[in-house]
């Protein structure tokens, strides 16, 4: 297991980032999500804790972890409400009738992370 030196992005959400590091940090965030789903997986918790800062700026270096309930998206209807409040795409919460989370569950989460 990795040491993550600069801890995770909640740490450091009490000021206010500058645009060029919200977009290096969203950019990179983009790209994770997009290799997860292209491998067929939903992360189903992404926010803030679970985004590890390997470098500060100028030039931050973040990763997504925490892939605990992280589940292959094709391969099961995605149900459980296991997730954190604030965070949660309306399907995963049953505010949407008849819809499982997907890949497009992290979409939703992912927003509100980089909402910074």
């Amino acid at each position: 297991m990795e040491y993550i030196e600069h801890g995770d992005l909640q740490n450091y959400l009490d000021k206010p980032f500058s645009e060029a590091y919200a977009k290096a940090i969203s950019s990179q965030l983009i790209e994770g999500v997009r290799y997860i789903h292209k491998n067929g997986f939903a992360h189903r918790n992404l926010k803030p804790k679970n985004i590890l800062v390997y470098h500060l700026g100028p030039h931050w270096f973040v990763k997504i972890g925490d892939f605990g309930i992280s589940k292959r998206a094709e391969a099961t209807a995605l149900r459980a409400v296991i997730s954190t409040e604030g965070y949660v795409a309306p399907e995963v919460k049953g505010f949407i009738p008849d819809q499982s989370s997907s890949s497009s569950s992290d979409t939703f989460s992912y927003t509100f992370a980089v909402d910074m």
